[in-house]
């Protein structure tokens, strides 16, 4: 992630700014984490301002924050006035630079050829250099040596380099000669999404209804966070994700009043949300919260109030939504439902059972990467990351944040392998019956 440091280093306009031991409330956390910056160093009001700041730059056509550190490496001059869409040119442009510089520096003399020029394929298949381009530019250092390029041996070691680079893809280091590279951030691809769902088979609404624990179509937001927490856990839910405002949710027991939340299923209000993770239900007061809207502090969700770092959200912003619902069958990960966004398509939520924040952190590191390669967004893999709040409208889009699927004790076998709890037309079967004939005599045997 980008430090205090970096922001300073990178944005002129915060060179002056203090670093901060204050620690922040979970929601300016969570955007900050969002966007690749630790929080670390910064205080309420410095993180508003560098919010502000980037969305500012968004709208203007600059780059990203992470984009200007990802140049400022490259020793770009002012990476911060880079436009977004000359980004891609400018790094590429910058990685031919050092490789050639680094092509340069090496002895190219008869005795050490092989090793060199196998050394040179590999420098530029980590730098992303166009592996035609790096063989012209080998074979007329091979030339400069004294050496006749051997055109087939040459195809042949640039292969071997870039299958070699591509494989290691994963590693946090790639170790080139006296060099060390750090591996590119990984990013979503299409294909290797398509490559991960290409055995499975497309999967239905009801088919995930069929494979649920309980029932998803009738059941009520209350009901769902029912199945999600604990007795005594209280759960933050809203309509404005970036505000403090909303409604505060207790498990109050077995027998629970599951429509108290049946106000939220309507109304003029963008979408409904929760943050997955309980909270203890206390009022804290806090300093560092105190705004003009705010004067007193007050917050039920801030680090303090989290009881327990049981959920991870999944989402995605630029995966096709049929192929990442398949990608989310087929993950063995304790997936315990799948809500639709209202939108553009579904989202999960899986269990992480940590013991703590950093803990939570720990536990997702190791498959964040090829998560993310399969399209789901860096910004939403973080502890405080809210979710669509299950079969409310979201009046934005007209659209029912439907329930799926909902198995509160998902053990981590993929959602393909599991058993139909039921025929998958089972459902409407019981909606047939009903619309024809009415409630069944055998479960209301007083009506005949």
């Amino acid at each position: 992630m980008i430090t205090f440091q970096e922001v300073r280093r990178l944005l002129p306009a915060f060179k002056e700014v203090s670093e901060s031991s204050e620690e922040l409330d979970p929601i300016l956390v969570d955007r900050l984490e969002g966007k690749g910056i630790s929080p670390a160093g910064f205080n309420a009001s410095a993180a508003k301002t560098l919010l502000k700041h980037l969305n500012a730059r968004s709208r203007a056509g600059l780059c990203t924050l992470r984009q200007a550190a990802a140049l400022n490496k490259f020793g770009i001059p002012e990476p911060e006035t880079v436009l977004f869409a000359n980004v891609n040119t400018k790094i590429a442009d910058a990685k031919k630079e050092r490789w050639l510089a680094y092509v340069g520096s090496q002895r190219w003399t008869k005795g050490s050829l092989n090793r060199t020029e196998y050394e040179a394929f590999l420098r530029a298949a980590s730098l992303g250099v166009d592996q035609g381009q790096a063989a012209e530019i080998v074979a007329e250092k091979i030339r400069s040596a004294g050496e006749h390029p051997k055109l087939a041996k040459l195809i042949s070691e640039a292969r071997k380099a870039y299958k070699y680079a591509e494989n290691r893809d994963a590693c946090p280091v790639l170790y080139t000669g006296s060099v060390f590279i750090k591996a590119s951030k990984p990013e979503y691809s299409e294909r290797y999404l398509s490559d991960f769902v290409a055995n499975a088979n497309a999967i239905t609404s009801e088919e995930l209804e069929a494979k649920s624990e309980f029932t998803c179509h009738n059941r009520t937001p209350a009901g769902f966070l029912h199945k999600l927490t604990k007795p005594g856990d209280s759960v933050w839910v809203t309509t404005n994700i970036e505000s403090w405002d909303g409604v505060l949710w207790k498990h109050t027991g077995p027998v629970p009043n599951l429509a108290e939340l049946n106000f939220l299923q309507t109304g003029s209000h963008l979408g409904v949300n929760f943050v997955p993770n309980p909270i203890d239900g206390c009022l804290y007061q806090l300093d560092r919260l105190r705004t003009k809207s705010n004067p007193e502090g007050y917050s039920f969700r801030c680090l303090k109030a989290v009881v327990s770092w049981m959920y991870a959200v999944l989402e995605t912003d630029c995966a096709p939504a049929e192929l990442w619902l398949r990608a989310l069958c087929l993950l063995e990960f304790p997936i315990v439902s799948i809500i639709h966004s209202g939108r553009r398509g579904p989202h999960a939520i899986w269990r992480v059972n940590a013991k703590s924040r950093e803990h939570w952190i720990e536990l997702i590191q190791p498959g964040r990467e090829h998560l993310i390669r399969l399209g789901a967004c860096d910004g939403s893999l973080t502890p405080f990351h809210g979710s669509r709040l299950a079969n409310c409208m979201r009046e934005q889009t007209g659209r029912l944040q439907q329930l799926l699927y909902l198995v509160p004790n998902a053990d981590g076998t993929p959602i393909a392998r599991r058993p139909f709890r039921e025929d998958p037309l089972a459902v409407w079967v019981r909606y047939l019956e009903a619309a024809r004939f009415g409630p069944r005599d055998d479960i209301h045997p007083q009506r005949k």
